[in-house]
């Protein structure tokens, strides 16, 4: 079995329930801890009962590492956060000894293709993470880390628990949520693993964390209904920046990382994506009318963002808004 770990509050339940779904489609057996940030978050997994789920409230979290809940104090939410991804991480190898590996995933991840090759090739690594593999127009990027937060595996051996000790200090120290002489939240700290941590595996392989910042569009194929970038399978997509702007229009942010993105990418990843989340939200019981949808994000910045939707998909020719194509 394949130990799991994410966190995402109510309103990115959609999206935690794709990466679920993409999980049992590709996978195979695993278990997926869900640290619940809101109460709202873990009464629906309750009620929902994914298979293979285990939530975790997070004052659950809290009382068990009063440190983490006392840094609340100086750092915003999204920083607190950023700060519960090694201490959630810690947690679980300490209270669940017979997990031998555990691995973190951003809740925007999604599984188009089986993983166990390169989680075979990690097997024996006590620390596993992936670049960023930013483009060259994105130089500047940089200062955000070499590395990505969104995929990274520990061994429960004394190197892995060694540097997630000290990566869940680092982080209860200092966590902005802006770059600051080599540091980024919980991110930049990677950067100094391959060198410190000898047993540190860095999994650089396109296709694997594929991004809206690394994704080169001239290099996506489908063969056999599998989707390839270049001569290899696309495994894990990485849907930073895409944001919901209504119950059925979502703004992937694309301008942020200067793309621009081919029919392929979105008919073939995209609209996948999106289909997928708006399909598990219906059969959850949790698709939004317009007015609940702004209840539930607690303000809508409406004409303003979909201004600047409409600008992202300006070059196209189509583009994915809910289940429907929208003709630029």
């Amino acid at each position: 079995m394949r130990h799991y770990a994410t966190y995402f509050d109510h309103r990115y339940l959609p999206q935690g329930l794709a990466l679920h779904h993409s999980m049992r489609r590709q996978v195979g057996d695993f278990r997926l801890w869900v640290l619940a940030l809101t109460p709202e978050c873990e009464k629906e997994l309750r009620r929902i009962r994914p298979p293979g789920v285990e939530v975790v409230p997070l004052a659950e979290l809290e009382a068990a590492d009063p440190e983490f809940m006392k840094s609340r104090e100086n750092r915003s939410l999204v920083e607190y956060y950023f700060s519960s991804t090694p201490c959630f991480l810690d947690y679980l190898l300490k209270k669940y000894p017979e997990v031998g590996r555990i691995t973190y995933l951003d809740a925007d991840m999604f599984f188009f293709s089986d993983p166990s090759l390169v989680e075979r090739e990690v097997e024996a690594s006590s620390i596993a993470i992936t670049p960023h593999r930013f483009r060259p127009e994105l130089a500047s990027h940089r200062k955000y880390g070499i590395y990505n937060v969104g995929w990274l595996s520990f061994r429960a051996d004394t190197a892995g628990k060694e540097c997630l000790t000290e990566w869940r200090k680092q982080c209860l120290e200092w966590c902005r949520d802006e770059p600051e002489r080599g540091r980024f939240g919980d991110q930049g700290y990677l950067d100094a693993w391959p060198e410190k941590y000898p047993g540190t595996r860095v999994v650089d392989q396109p296709g694997f964390n594929e991004a809206p910042w690394n994704v080169d569009v001239d290099k996506i194929t489908k063969k056999n209904e599998n989707i390839f970038i270049g001569n290899h399978p696309l495994v894990l997509f990485h849907f930073q920046s895409l944001r919901r702007i209504s119950p059925r229009v979502f703004n992937p942010n694309w301008h942020d990382y200067g793309l621009r993105p081919s029919r392929k990418l979105i008919r073939w990843i995209y609209q996948t994506y999106l289909a997928t989340v708006l399909k598990v939200e219906r059969a959850a019981g949790l698709s939004p009318s317009r007015q609940e949808f702004i209840r539930r994000q607690g303000k809508l910045s409406g004409r303003n963002a979909l201004w600047k939707f409409f600008k992202d998909v300006r070059m196209l020719t189509r583009t994915v808004t809910g289940n429907y194509l929208f003709g630029s």
